[in-house]
């Protein structure tokens, strides 16, 4: 299992007895943060990202995804006003929850609805919508992060 850290951006990856014998939390071994642990096991839903070519699906076996500048991120956007680690998607407390993490803002727009900024802030992701790093959605249609979530059928 992988948990990711809001504060300083670490993902940690934990053994199963880890996750077993944690109360539901653990702290970061990075920066002392507490980080809620998610449990995969719970997911009702799968969500879908996709940017250009690239898709990516987050389900049990991928419980956090993490979109920035640099090549450890499951998204590189390599953009000048994407931070290095830009935004985290983690599917926490029965949801898929949208993290921003940088000093440029992320942008989200769901099903056509208005654009919201998060400034160091988080959403619910629900139903499908796009997302922009660093700046007001692109036009660029290869620039673009689209999400969609998908129940159990791949719907």
């Amino acid at each position: 299992m992988i948990a990711f850290c809001e504060e300083c951006g670490a993902r940690i990856q934990l053994t199963q007895a880890e996750v077993d014998s944690s109360p539901g939390y653990i702290h970061c071994r990075n920066c002392s943060e507490v980080i809620k642990v998610a449990q995969p096991k719970r997911l009702s839903v799968d969500l879908e990202v996709r940017m250009g070519e690239d898709v990516l699906k987050m389900d049990p076996a991928r419980p956090v995804l993490t979109m920035g500048r640099k090549r450890h991120n499951d998204l590189v956007v390599r953009k000048r006003k994407v931070s290095r680690t830009h935004a985290a998607i983690v599917y926490l407390e029965d949801q898929y929850t949208l993290f921003d993490l940088s000093l440029n803002g992320t942008f989200v727009r769901f099903d056509r609805g208005d654009e919201v900024l998060l400034r160091k802030n988080k959403i619910a992701l629900q139903g499908t919508g796009t997302i922009g790093l660093g700046r007001t959605l692109p036009f660029n249609p290869d620039e673009v992060i689209s999400f969609r979530l998908l129940d159990k059928e791949g719907r």
